[in-house]
C-alpha cells in the first residue's frame, strides 16, 4: 500500500468529523429559526451554490494551468480559517447572545439518552431510519460506474467549460425543489424521484456499455458527451430536489413535535447520511465477484423491492400529525 495512505485517512476523519460536527449545528439552528421549506431551500442554495462554484473555477483554473491541487488545499485551509476566524470574532463581540438566549443546553449523555428513548417510543422513526438505511441499495452500483466512466475518459475535467453554463439550471431546480417541499406529499414526491432514478440509473448503464463499444472514440463523440452531460446533469439535479424534501421531512417533523426536534432530528439525517453511503463500501467487492451489470441489476431489484414494501408506509410517515410520530410512553 502507499506510505501516506494512513495519514491521509486520519487527515481526512478529522476533516469529515469537523464538517459533521458544522452540519448539526447548522441544522439545529435552522430547524429553531426557519420554517421547514426556507431552511431546506437554503440549505440546497448554500450546499449548491458553494460546490458548483467551487468546481467550476477549479476545473476552469486548473484547465488553464493557474492552480493545482496543492495550491486549492490552501486555499480551502485559508478561507475556512477565515470563516472560522469571523464567528469567533463576532461571538467576541457579544453578537451570539441573541442566537444563545432561547437555547436549551444539555449534555452529551443527555442527548444520547433522549435519542435512544425516541428510538424505543416512536415507531415511525423505526419506520424511517430503517428506510434510510435499505432504501440507497437502489443505484448502489453508480459509485463503481462512475470510477468506469472516467477511466473511460468521461473525467470531470473534461465537462468543466459546460459546468459555467449549467449553473443556472441549478438554480431552477432549487426553486422546483422550494415549490415541491411546500407541499403536504413530500414522501409522495420522493417515492416517484425514485422510480425517475431507476430510469437515469438504466440510462447510463446503456451509455457506458455504448462507450464500451466505440472505446477510444467514445469521448470524442459529441453525441455521446452531450448524453453524458445530460445524464449527469438529471441525476445531480434530481439528488438536490431529494435533499430538499429530506431537510423539509426533517424540519417539518420537527415542528409538529418538539420532542424529536434540534439533536434528535439531526441524528435521523445522519443515519439517512450513513445509510446513503454504504452501497460505495459493499459495492466495488460485489462489483469484482460478478461484474458491473450483475451488481447494477440486483441493486435495481432489491432497490424496487424495498421501495414496494415501503411505499403505503411512506404515506402514512410523511403525516405529521400521524399518531405514529407521538411517543408511546
Amino acid at each position: 500500500d502507499p506510505p501516506q495512505v494512513g495519514p491521509l485517512v486520519g487527515m481526512l476523519f478529522v476533516i469529515v468529523s469537523a464538517t459533521a460536527v458544522g452540519d448539526i449545528a447548522t441544522d439545529a439552528w435552522a430547524n429553531s429559526r426557519m420554517s421547514d421549506s426556507w431552511a431546506s431551500v437554503c440549505q440546497a442554495v448554500g450546499l449548491t451554490v458553494g460546490f458548483e462554484s467551487s468546481v467550476t473555477l477549479f476545473f476552469l483554473l486548473k484547465g488553464r494551468g493557474l492552480v493545482d491541487i496543492r495550491t486549492m488545499l490552501i486555499a480551502m485551509s485559508t478561507s475556512g480559517f477565515i470563516v472560522l476566524g469571523t464567528f469567533l470574532f463576532r461571538r467576541g463581540k457579544g453578537g451570539a447572545e441573541e442566537d444563545d438566549k432561547d437555547e436549551e443546553v444539555v449534555g452529551v449523555m443527555a442527548v444520547l439518552k433522549r435519542v435512544w428513548q425516541l428510538l424505543l417510543d416512536v415507531n415511525n422513526i423505526r419506520w424511517w431510519l430503517l428506510f434510510c438505511m435499505l432504501g440507497p441499495v437502489l443505484g448502489g452500483h453508480q459509485s463503481v460506474l462512475a470510477v468506469r466512466y472516467q477511466s473511460a475518459g468521461f473525467s470531470p475535467e473534461l465537462f468543466a467549460d459546460y459546468d459555467a453554463c449549467l449553473l443556472p439550471l441549478g438554480f431552477l431546480v432549487m426553486a422546483l425543489g422550494g415549490r415541491i417541499s411546500q407541499t403536504q406529499r413530500l414522501l409522495t414526491f420522493f417515492s416517484w424521484s425514485c422510480i425517475l432514478k431507476v430510469v437515469i440509473d438504466v440510462a447510463f448503464l446503456s451509455h457506458y456499455q455504448l462507450a464500451l463499444s466505440m472505446g477510444d472514440q467514445a469521448v470524442q463523440s459529441t453525441t455521446m458527451k452531450v448524453t453524458y452531460i445530460c445524464l449527469s446533469q438529471l441525476a445531480d439535479k434530481l439528488g438536490m430536489v431529494q435533499f430538499i424534501i429530506r431537510v423539509a421531512f426533517y424540519n417539518r417533523i420537527a415542528k409538529q413535535h418538539e420532542a424529536i426536534g434540534g439533536t434528535v432530528i439531526t441524528f435521523m439525517a445522519c443515519c439517512s447520511n450513513f445509510g446513503g453511503t454504504l452501497p460505495a463500501t459493499w459495492a466495488p467487492l460485489v462489483v469484482e465477484a460478478v461484474g458491473l451489470e450483475v451488481t447494477a441489476g440486483v441493486c435495481t431489484s432489491l432497490g424496487l423491492v424495498v421501495l414496494a414494501a415501503f411505499w403505503r408506509r411512506l404515506r402514512i410517515l410523511e403525516d405529521p400529525t400521524d399518531a405514529g410520530w407521538v411517543a408511546t410512553k
